[in-house]
């Protein structure tokens, strides 16, 4: 009997699948999947290890259209288990072998477009460059762990407004993200949703316990043999580069 039963296909599987396929929308998902998750943790970390920003932005452009293009998730050595490890591992080695030789095909046109959609990535690089406390390594683990928790609160939005509950999700976000927590003020969320404090604690209570499961979800699915032993080690991963905020 497979242990992992109770796992959803992992992210490893889907975008092996995806990225392999003759669809156009299983390709689409495996890209946007890749960018939302993975493009920001790898540009800060080439610009943590100084490549300029246009050069960092044209790195982690090549790699991920090259990773599509390649199929190389296919490929992939499984025994290393997270995916971040991989693409971290994928990343330095395609920046130390092939940087001059990728650079000039991408200027050539010949490396997938990726369109991307994101704050610009240099802005939130400068803001973040100052802590000394910061690596390359650290700074991708950080970048990586707020990816992942700005993933499950884009879904949990989208969710929320399916069910029609939308600007209760929107009052009571601030209380689940760790950037802004500190600042989240229970007298206004009370009063704006029209709940007494002990109602507005009790739906937070069981919002950040919804929020702790799919965050739990996600680490699972990107690792590629999810034992509960495996799940939370990379759980602790996390933590401690949220430690770092």
């Amino acid at each position: 009997m497979n242990r992992n039963v109770q796992f959803p296909p992992t992210p490893w599987t889907l975008l092996r699948e995806a990225i392999g396929s003759e669809s156009g929308s299983d390709r689409s998902a495996a890209i946007n999947y890749l960018c939302s998750h993975y493009w920001y943790p790898l540009y800060a970390f080439a610009r943590w290890k100084g490549m300029k920003h246009q050069d960092a932005q044209d790195q982690t452009q090549i790699f991920l259209s090259r990773l599509i293009q390649r199929n190389s998730l296919e490929n992939a050595d499984a025994d290393r288990g997270r995916l971040r490890t991989y693409l971290l591992g994928a990343f330095q080695n395609q920046w130390i072998n092939q940087w001059q030789h990728d650079r000039a095909e991408r200027r050539g046109g010949s490396a997938e477009a990726i369109s991307l959609e994101m704050i610009d990535a240099e802005k939130r690089f400068e803001l973040e460059r100052d802590d000394s406390s910061l690596n390359p390594e650290n700074e991708f683990d950080r970048a990586w762990a707020l990816a992942l928790i700005d993933a499950c609160l884009a879904d949990m939005a989208a969710g929320h407004q399916r069910d029609g509950d939308a600007t209760v999700f929107r009052v009571l976000r601030p209380f689940l993200n760790p950037l802004s927590v500190a600042d989240a003020c229970m007298a206004t969320a009370a009063r704006e949703l029209g709940l007494t404090d002990f109602a507005l604690r009790q739906r937070i209570f069981r919002l950040r316990a919804k929020f702790s499961k799919h965050l739990r979800d996600q680490v699972a699915g990107s690792l590629v043999d999810p034992t509960p032993e495996a799940v939370e080690e990379e759980m602790q991963s996390l933590r401690h580069a949220l430690e770092r905020l």
